[in-house]
């Protein structure tokens, strides 16, 4: 017997608490392999001993589980990765975490592991963190969640294409229900009518239905909706599949409907209090540690490249307000002698002989971390655009100023899933990434974020992750207002 889980968290929310979960369980393998290598080693079932390693233990215990993020082997493109590839990363995680151990011992003599724990320590540790991480491949590749719809117009019809077209990650699309099949080929996936959508979801093991916000408005439909739900599945739009899968909004799926939904989600408490915190905590302790890089990148603008090191430019802020950000200069001094111009990739011509370096790498943004202590950007958030580049872009992207409605951002979850956008296209895709982190935005998110950025910066640079499929969506999109049929419902009186 299949039983369902019944879920009250977003689709989308669920991917990130589901990594959290992972995170948090591979820094109890450091707690608990330290803890079993000093119970055999000193014959106590608590030893004395075990609290002096806590400082070691604690930041130990953040290193491996932020390693193994940064590798990618919580994500569903870490799955394809060969045996070999991943327990060599795994190992590499492990053997990081424990230079971390020995450091801190080194620092404080009193929380330093002895050679008999730390020899029991890691094979313990390491067998378990494999052992672990081949569960979750398994389970990655083997879990799919099986969805069906329900079709009451062309609207419905055009979800159940860009399903099968672009084939969402561990999902599986087993039909639709609708009081008649399809024309062509999609005939053969019609499981039912809107009556038997209880009955079939049982019969099929189907986990998930697919419906649109018109149906949630319909009186008999929704009382049926309501009894899926009490039953165990899960009833979601389109759009919730899709930001669980690629972590992006496609634009051509956003409404008004979906903007005022997506604006009451964010926790409010975290945005106005915390989020200020944590952007004067990270401001002060990235800058003192990036310090020596922005030394190495100032002697770099200089030695390659005649004019100032840095460059000032006006940016747009929070509610379109005008703030000024300072780079390392990357570009030449008549760069924009014919107006301004679109960011430069890594390898443009007005770029200076280092100017796709400190890109590649990030170092050219360092200074704006002062921006940051001062309140005008924050840590995490959209990239703040030039008010000339928001303008023209209001105009051809739609919803392109909802990005306005926070404060922008050193660093942001289109940042790291997204490279350099050099042209409307571009920004398009960027604003859907812009739109799911303002949708979700979280301390959880955010740290996430920061672990992005590190391997963004460490690949030299985001890969386009899911823009093809994105970008497939809203090809599939381009079609004509729907006209409603008949659901096949009966009639309320």
């Amino acid at each position: 017997m299949r039983i369902h889980r019944m879920s009250t968290s977003l689709p989308s929310t669920q991917r990130w608490l589901t990594i959290r979960t992972q995170f948090a369980i591979d820094s109890l393998i450091v707690f608990g392999s330290v803890w079993v290598a000093s119970v055999i080693r000193f014959q106590d079932l608590w030893p004395d001993g075990i609290m002096r390693y806590w400082s070691a233990i604690a930041a130990a215990s953040l290193v491996l589980p932020a390693m193994i993020y940064i590798f990618g082997l919580y994500s569903l493109q870490g799955n394809p990765l060969r045996k070999r590839e991943r327990v060599s990363l795994l190992c590499v995680a492990f053997f990081t975490c424990v230079i971390v151990l020995l450091a801190v011992g080194s620092l404080n003599f009193s929380s330093r592991l002895g050679r008999g724990v730390l020899a029991l320590q890691m094979p313990i540790g390491l067998g378990l963190l494999i052992t672990h991480h081949s569960f979750l491949v398994r389970r990655g590749l083997e879990v799919r969640r099986r969805m069906a719809l329900v079709i009451s117009d062309p609207r419905d019809e055009l979800s159940l294409k860009i399903l099968h077209g672009v084939k969402p990650p561990q999902t599986e699309v087993v039909g639709y229900f609708s009081p008649k099949p399809l024309a062509g080929k999609l005939a053969d996936l019609h499981i039912g009518t809107c009556t038997e959508i209880v009955k079939n979801m049982e019969r099929l093991q189907i986990d998930a239905l697919i419906c649109a916000e018109s149906h949630l408005r319909h009186p008999d439909m929704s009382a049926t909706l309501r009894r899926v739900c009490f039953s165990g599945h899960q009833v979601s739009r389109l759009t919730d599949v899709i930001e669980e899968a690629y972590g992006a909004v496609p634009l051509s799926l956003v409404n008004v409907e979906w903007l005022v939904h997506a604006s009451a989600l964010p926790r409010r408490g975290y945005v106005r209090k915390l989020k200020r915190l944590a952007d004067v905590l990270f401001s002060l302790f990235f800058g003192l540690l990036l310090f020596p890089a922005l030394l190495v990148g100032i002697a770099l603008v200089r030695l390659t490249s005649k004019g100032p090191i840095f460059y000032s430019q006006v940016r747009s802020g929070r509610h379109g307000r005008t703030i000024r950000v300072n780079k390392l200069r990357t570009m030449r001094v008549d760069a924009e002698a014919n107006g301004a111009q679109w960011a430069a990739g890594r390898k443009a011509p007005r770029l200076t002989p280092v100017g796709g370096l400190l890109r590649t790498f990030r170092i050219d943004e360092i200074p704006q971390l002062w921006n940051v202590l001062m309140g005008d950007m924050s840590f995490i958030g959209p990239r703040p655009e030039r008010p000339e580049f928001v303008a023209q872009l209001a105009r051809e992207i739609p919803f392109y100023e909802e990005r306005l409605l926070v404060q922008p951002g050193l660093t942001g979850w289109a940042q790291v899933c997204y490279p350099y956008g050099a042209s409307v296209e571009d920004t398009r895709r960027k604003l859907e990434y812009d739109l799911y982190y303002m949708k979700h935005m979280s301390m959880m998110l955010d740290f996430f974020i920061l672990l992005d950025t590190v391997r963004t910066v460490l690949h030299g640079g985001a890969c386009r992750h899911g823009a093809e499929a994105l970008r497939q969506i809203e090809q599939l999109s381009l079609v004509q207002a729907p006209t409603p049929i008949d659901l096949g419902l009966p009639q309320t009186a």
